[in-house]
């Protein structure tokens, strides 16, 4: 199956920062998720952006945020699961 008929769109953020308040908000049916793997997500590196992958696919670029960052031991620095 192609990657583009199972996600049609990708987000893509160009002005976060952390430093600021800035969090990637994510919705779970818990709401308990602490790491990238209880999300299923990894963090990648392409085109000069940091990328969440989900399922191998890029579900999210993120401009200007070094992607060596964002792991387990910074998770809540990036992210907010409810």
């Amino acid at each position: 199956q192609n990657n583009n008929e199972r996600i049609s769109s990708v987000d893509t953020i160009l002005d976060f920062n952390s430093a600021d308040g800035d969090r990637i908000r994510i919705d779970t049916i818990g709401g308990t998720e602490n790491s990238l793997g209880d999300l299923g997500l990894s963090v990648g590196f392409y085109g000069g952006h940091t990328n969440l992958i989900f399922d191998q696919q890029v579900v999210m670029i993120i401009n200007d945020l070094d992607h060596t960052l964002v792991n387990d031991w910074n998770f809540g620095s990036y992210f907010e699961v409810v």
